[in-house]
């Protein structure tokens, strides 16, 4: 007799992944300067200009994804030429 072969439901990651790994709240860095597209270096010179405000946990810098994408929201769109 010969048995059918069962398939199991594809999960639907989208949502699963959504439901296990909600976006952080704050990123390092590297996270952050990934996050808004920018290198490190033009990161580091927002952040000591005083535009992009970070927290400190011990030796660690965080910054808020709230303050990326304040900052993000600050930068005037080009103009359409």
């Amino acid at each position: 007799m010969a048995h059918a072969a069962t398939v199991a439901p594809t999960p639907d990651f989208s949502v699963t992944r959504a439901v296990r790994d909600p976006e952080p709240a704050a990123f390092d860095t590297l996270q952050a300067a990934r996050y808004i597209g920018i290198g490190k270096t033009m990161l580091f010179d927002e952040i000591k200009a005083g535009r992009i405000p970070t927290r400190k946990i011990g030796r660690r810098t965080l910054i808020l994804r709230s303050d990326l994408d304040a900052w993000l929201a600050a930068i005037p769109p080009r103009n359409a030429a």
